[in-house]
């Protein structure tokens, strides 16, 4: 069985896509993984037995240049330009997708392929038509309720809720992370409770040196801890403003690197919590993290 992924991760490959697809792969399929579309380069490598594909969107819309071109009349300047965001609106509220989305339902079509496996909101419309154009199932992998990030104006959660709310119904299956997010996904959309799917690593001996053999911390302190990503929107700002308030033998650990970065450590800079109270670690490879987590006193996914 093939099988098509697709992620809008442009950076890194979320550790839980390369789990599922080795899983997949373990028990007799290929997977084929469609990541990013807005890459700073095309280019196609494996990662393991999963081949990767990354590709760069410019914007480009072959649907409204194949217009443009059957214009009797060459445009050019500001007049083209008009006349090209005239056509890209009127072919979005037609088709359905926008440039991107058309983009992205080009690259998969270019695959081989049985089951599309769509992870996250941002893929689901483009996922949902390629499976229905090649006549097969779509499983869609919620990572998150995509909608109800902080970082989205209100405008633009209420859009992605409704078309998440119709377009879930399409799909042959639906994973998510958490019996919570299955559970407010099934009440909210109507539709049966998603299959849950734990992030979880594969079970690992803990041993080794600890935060505070690692950092010297004195045997008495407590460590909250975040890992992974650090990005605007996973609200790692409130965590670190809250260190402020934390009892003297309470620190917070930050193990990992991101975007958000440069913005944290401010933060703590501004608020003096530079001091010891607030630490930054680092990246860490997945494989060296779990004496790391282990050490931790309390570990905090805000």
């Amino acid at each position: 069985m093939r099988i098509l992924m697709l992620t809008s991760d442009h950076l890194m490959i979320d550790r839980r896509i390369l789990q599922s697809a080795q899983t997949l792969i373990d028990a007799g399929a290929s997977v084929r993984l469609l990541a990013g579309f807005e890459c700073p380069k095309t280019e196609s490598y494996d990662v393991g037995e999963i081949h990767v594909e990354r590709s760069v969107f410019d914007w480009h819309d072959t649907r409204v240049q194949r217009v443009l071109d059957g214009l009797p009349i060459k445009l050019k300047g500001r007049a083209r330009t008009a006349v090209w965001m005239g056509i890209r609106r009127i072919l979005t509220t037609v088709t359905g997708l926008n440039s991107f989305e058309h983009f992205v339902l080009r690259k998969a079509l270019e695959q081989p392929f049985d089951v599309v496996h769509v992870h996250d909101f941002p893929m689901l419309k483009s996922g949902l038509q390629a499976a229905q154009r090649a006549g097969v199932p779509v499983v869609y992998d919620a990572h998150e309720l995509y909608h109800a990030q902080a970082v989205l104006p209100e405008k633009t959660q209420r859009a992605y809720r409704a078309a998440e709310r119709r377009l879930i119904k399409k799909v042959n299956a639906a994973i998510t992370v958490n019996p919570f997010i299955a559970a407010e996904m099934a009440k909210d959309y109507g539709v049966p409770l998603p299959h849950v799917l734990l992030n979880a690593m594969p079970l690992k001996d803990a041993q080794g040196a600890g935060l505070r053999e690692k950092l010297g911390l004195d045997a008495s302190k407590r460590i909250v801890m975040y890992q992974g990503w650090m990005s605007a929107e996973r609200g790692i700002d409130r965590l670190v403003r809250a260190a402020a308030k934390f009892p003297d033998n309470v620190c917070l650990v930050l193990v990992g690197y991101g975007a958000a970065e440069d913005d944290l450590k401010r933060i703590s800079r501004e608020q003096g919590t530079d001091d010891g109270r607030v630490i930054f670690y680092g990246r860490v490879e997945p494989e060296d993290l779990a004496p790391l987590t282990a050490s931790a006193d309390l570990g905090v996914i805000p």
